[in-house]
């Protein structure tokens, strides 16, 4: 139990460090960055040595790509969640909504709405705002498109 509340405690604190010390932009790169090589460690370790779930690890890579403005890995690691985590709901929907967002700010719009499907099946308050960001897709986005065809 103390090595993995150590364990843990290290992970949010080069986090911490880590965003601190590079207000959100640093200037090495993601695989030299040292929160997302504590949590890759952390996500490695042996199955209950981390007290932080391994979807919610996964999802934290995720949003230390995000920060550090690599959409396209952010996308792949988020998406990873429901494919290796598919049980974690809650963390499934999280990571769905971020790579649908990252997709929006990107423009690509196909993709958007594809993740917002996969949210719109699900029985939470997060479907509604999926279908509300695809019912907005397709009629300011996609049809648009398809007009100028």
């Amino acid at each position: 139990a103390d090595l993995a509340n150590d364990l843990g405690n290290t992970v949010s604190r080069v986090a911490a460090l880590c965003r601190q010390a590079f207000g959100g932009s640093p200037e090495e790169s993601c695989a030299d960055n040292e929160v997302l090589e504590a949590y890759r460690q952390a996500l490695s370790a042996e199955a209950g040595l981390s007290p932080v779930k391994p979807a919610e690890l996964q999802f934290r890579i995720g949003d230390s790509y995000e920060t550090l403005n690599e959409g396209d890995k952010a996308v792949e690691a988020y998406l990873k969640i429901p494919y290796l985590y598919p049980q974690e709901k809650n963390w499934v929907i999280k990571a769905y909504l971020r790579a649908a967002r990252i997709f929006e700010n990107g423009e690509k719009w196909e993709e958007a709405k594809t993740i917002y499907d996969k949210i719109a099946s699900f029985d939470t308050e997060e479907a509604k705002y999926a279908h509300e960001r695809i019912d907005w897709l397709n009629q300011h986005i996609l049809q648009d498109a398809s007009n100028q065809d």
